[in-house]
């Protein structure tokens, strides 16, 4: 009996972080990035220490995470999380499983790689504007909740929702081709004909066979794969 409801426990969590949109109820000056929780708002399910390497070819190590809702690198000091500052400088992070490139000012999670394109996946947290509860009182005009999608929110910063609201939130990823000394190219049959410009007539057909979705993860690998496969 224990163990089957376990497995409905877990089932149930699985099923909550694979939400890609959703709502809560925040209260006044609440913290909307603390609420959601980590899975949600980051890109490792925990803050790990991570090899950070510079361009300059220094490294250092930091415990850190990528926050998805405005893409900034974000490390425990002490009780506190901050961003990271000096992104601009930095080339690639190491987690003990997983890596992540800067490029073109985006910090985006290489899925594959190989040849002179790796195939990189960006995680986007969008905060929808704030909902007045009717059963409460009126959000303030001067209210920062209606700038809460903004990039420079902070996650330290406090911020008025009146006294109780409903805020939307989703989920979504993006797919990218990227090379050493290019800007990112979002995933799409172009762009992998860019990236592998021998593979055109091969890439053109295994798309229209297989129905490529360039937004699905298991598309964009598949394809990926298939190219380093023919090369």
């Amino acid at each position: 009996m224990k163990r089957a409801l376990t497995v409905i426990f877990l089932s149930l969590l699985a099923s909550q972080l694979l939400a890609q949109k959703s709502s809560i109820e925040a209260n006044s000056r609440e913290d909307l990035l603390a609420k959601l929780g980590v899975p949600t708002v980051y890109v490792l399910p925990q803050f790990e220490e991570c090899h950070i390497y510079y361009k300059d070819g220094s490294m250092v190590r930091s415990i850190l995470n990528v926050c998805a809702f405005d893409n900034s690198v974000r490390f425990i000091n002490g009780k506190d999380t901050l961003k990271l500052r000096s992104i601009d400088n930095v080339d690639c992070i190491l987690s003990e499983q997983r890596k992540f490139v800067n490029r073109g000012g985006a910090v985006l999670e290489v899925l594959r790689e190989g040849a002179d394109y790796v195939l990189a996946e960006r995680k986007r947290l969008k905060i929808s504007e704030p909902k007045q509860d009717s059963g409460y009182g009126a959000v303030p005009a001067s209210s920062s909740a209606k700038t809460a999608a903004n990039d420079d929110y902070s996650i330290h910063e406090s911020h008025s929702y009146g006294f109780l609201v409903s805020v939307g939130y989703s989920v979504s990823y993006d797919y990218y081709l990227v090379s050493p000394d290019s800007e990112p190219i979002r995933s799409r049959k172009s762009s992998f004909i860019k990236a592998f410009p021998k593979l055109k007539e091969g890439i053109n057909s295994v798309v229209k066979s297989r129905k490529i979705d360039f937004d699905k993860k298991e598309d964009v690998v598949w394809l990926y794969d298939y190219c380093l496969s023919v090369l």
